[in-house]
């Protein structure tokens, strides 16, 4: 039985960017993310956790994102798509100053593009009047560097090992949770 990775992956900062399991993790980035995920240009360090079992490494992935939440994994993370703003492809080509038809381009693998560079992006169906639209997050449009990011910087007096050694001690707790739960 071959053994099953949990993987994540943060940026330079520590932020946790997605969680996931496979057999093996780095041939899962370069041949999946790396190729369609919006985050993976923004991927420095990778953790692993080795499990025997995939059943066990399912169920750790699934309570690690509900958890940790990751910026960009979608599915068991609700936190994340609840908090998410998504705009329609008419808001998206104002926001972006970026001509509909254009825009459009980012949505479908093309020539040009051969792979969305908006992924979670998806067509809906209105309520109100049935119509077919898009719904585009707001994160794809700053990962695909179409808008800048409204993120606030907060000023800190922590330093950065102290900030480190936070970020380890955290870690440390969230795996030993872990274990405790998928019975280690």
């Amino acid at each position: 039985m071959s053994k099953t990775h949990l993987y994540r992956w943060f940026d330079k900062a520590g932020n946790l960017l997605y969680v996931g399991i496979s057999n093996d993790a780095i041939q899962r980035f370069k041949d999946g993310h790396k190729r369609s995920s919006n985050w993976a240009n923004l991927a420095v360090t990778m953790t692993s956790q080795i499990y025997d079992d995939r059943r066990q490494a399912l169920e750790a992935e699934k309570t690690a994102i509900q958890r940790e939440q990751p910026q960009f994994n979608v599915i068991h993370s609700i936190g994340n798509l609840m908090s998410q703003e998504f705009l329609s492809l008419a808001q998206a080509a104002r926001k972006t100053q970026i001509s509909e038809p254009t825009l459009r381009k980012y949505l479908k693998p093309s020539a040009e593009f051969p792979q969305s560079r908006l992924p979670n992006a998806r067509k809906i169906i209105r309520e109100n009047d049935r119509q077919e639209t898009w719904a585009i997050p707001m994160t794809d449009l700053v990962a695909a560097g179409l808008i800048k990011s409204t993120a606030k910087v907060v000023a800190s007096s922590v330093t950065v090992a102290e900030l480190e050694a936070k970020i380890k001690a955290q870690k440390q707790i969230i795996d030993t949770l872990l274990a405790m739960i998928v019975g280690e």
